[in-house]
């Protein structure tokens, strides 16, 4: 038997008994938790967790890689990821642990949310996917068009290291603070330019649909550059979920270009992007500050703590903490989350009065100053209207994500490259709800240069969708 990937997909849509064992399971979790130390819960839950998801997957009935190319699924696995996830790594350096008065209360938390996006799937209605029909683009186009994205995303860094005197590899090589594209408020047309980052996520994206579905070498020559030279910039800033997140978004683009691509050789790629991943990840932290630069000058790799101690965000530990002064320190935020997540992408140019931050940042909430907190999706929605806030923010991530997979019918590599580019909001949107609209702005833009294509070349033939005569 080939172990070639399938060219189609399976659409089975979301199973009930599946998700009844979910909800059910999270139930169970909770109410089993033992008693003990806030890291030593955290870590029970994540081990149970992860294998009620893997449970969860194999009865939603979805047994081929391609087929488990779902946005669903990548809220769930980023939302684990970014809260339980860092309580499996070995010896990780936890920070902000005496802040935890009931750790409990986070692994409910994060179960709800996690329930509430499984359940969020059946309200909207299941349709074959189909995508939109956009035209099959040229691999010629797609090759410009990914030239261009990389160049105009490193516009911004280009521009204010020139202003500078300076070049884009010494101002990388800084700490983040210290970086000539990270200083002073924006505001006009820097605002716009700053923006124009978000297409390294369509590049990475494109780069692997590019080398999985052109077999001409300078085509894949070219796109591996281009993707190399992204995820190295993104490892230079230090945000670890950006850098993972590009990995990801080039693996699956390979897959969307692919329909012949060895099993064995994408599990050996994904295996080796996990090690560089874990390992780049680990040491992202211990540079951000300094700089890359500055790091690799001073540190020795005799330092036995680079081997043994891993750096983590201690977002679960945040999350507890905000669960124990909302609302009894401060008052819920209600719609200050989403009123500043539909601003975001907007240039204050555009709306003068648009909110600048939430009248209560997750730092002020901790009495903590000089840290960037995360508390992830859960605890921005619970600082909007407590545990309500979390199933009304869940049922509607939950909806958005069952609509999307109505996008992944496409037959042109438009439609595909369009499907996947929606996987960097649902990846980003688990870290922070502020950033969903500005996270769809990759997704919208293969949108409108496919509708601009269809329209300038109207003798191009659109590709049937699926269950349409060709």
């Amino acid at each position: 038997m080939s172990d070639a990937l399938p060219s189609s997909r399976e659409h089975a849509g979301p199973r009930l008994s599946a998700t009844l064992l979910l909800c059910v399971g999270l139930l169970l979790i909770d109410v089993t938790l033992p008693e003990g130390d806030a890291l030593s819960v955290f870590a029970y839950a994540g081990y149970e967790i992860l294998a009620l998801l893997f449970v969860f997957v194999i009865l939603e009935g979805n047994f081929s890689i391609q087929s488990m190319l779902r946005m669903d699924y990548a809220m769930l696995l980023s939302l684990y990821v970014l809260t339980f996830g860092e309580f499996l790594i070995p010896r990780p350096l936890i920070m902000l642990v005496g802040h935890v008065e009931d750790p409990a209360s986070a692994v409910s938390a994060v179960s709800l949310m996690m329930a509430s996006i499984a359940v969020g799937r059946f309200l909207v209605r299941h349709r074959a996917p189909q995508g939109l029909g956009l035209p099959q683009a040229r691999p010629g186009f797609l090759a410009c068009a990914l030239v261009i994205a990389w160049l105009a995303g490193f516009s911004y860094p280009l521009w204010t290291s020139w202003n500078e005197g300076t070049t884009i590899v010494e101002g990388a090589l800084r700490g983040r603070w210290d970086k000539p594209w990270a200083r002073g408020d924006l505001g006009g047309a820097e605002s716009f330019i700053s923006q124009l980052i978000l297409l390294h996520y369509l590049v990475c994206a494109l780069a692997g649909h590019l080398m999985a579905g052109d077999n001409r070498l300078g085509i894949k020559i070219l796109s591996a550059s281009v993707a190399t030279t992204t995820i190295l910039f993104s490892f230079t800033e230090g945000t670890r979920n950006i850098f993972i997140i590009y990995g990801a978004l080039f693996v699956g683009g390979w897959l969307t270009g692919s329909s012949k691509t060895s099993k064995t050789l994408f599990v050996s790629t994904v295996l080796g992007l996990f090690v560089l991943g874990y390992i780049g990840s680990a040491q992202m932290l211990r540079f951000r500050d300094e700089g890359l630069g500055q790091y690799i000058s001073t540190s020795s790799v005799s330092d036995e703590s680079i081997y043994t101690e891993t750096m983590v965000d201690n977002n679960l530990i945040a999350l507890s903490s905000i669960i124990n002064v909302f609302p009894s320190q401060f008052e819920y935020l209600y719609g200050e989350i989403t009123l500043y997540s539909l601003g975001l992408p907007i240039p204050r140019a555009l709306w003068p009065g648009k909110p600048e931050k939430l009248s209560v940042s997750t730092t002020e909430a901790l009495g903590l100053s000089g840290l960037s907190i995360a508390v992830t999706a859960v605890g921005e929605a619970y600082m909007s209207w407590g545990y309500a806030g979390i199933v009304i923010f869940g049922l509607a991530l939950g909806a958005f994500a069952s609509w999307w997979e109505r996008l992944s019918g496409g037959r042109s590599n438009l439609d595909r490259i369009l499907y996947i580019s929606g996987f960097f909001a649902a990846a980003i949107t688990m870290r922070s709800l502020l950033f969903f609209t500005t996270a769809l702005l990759p997704a919208l833009t293969v949108l409108v240069c496919g509708r601009l294509l269809a329209r300038f070349q109207p003798a191009m033939k659109r590709p049937a969708r699926v269950g349409e005569p060709p």
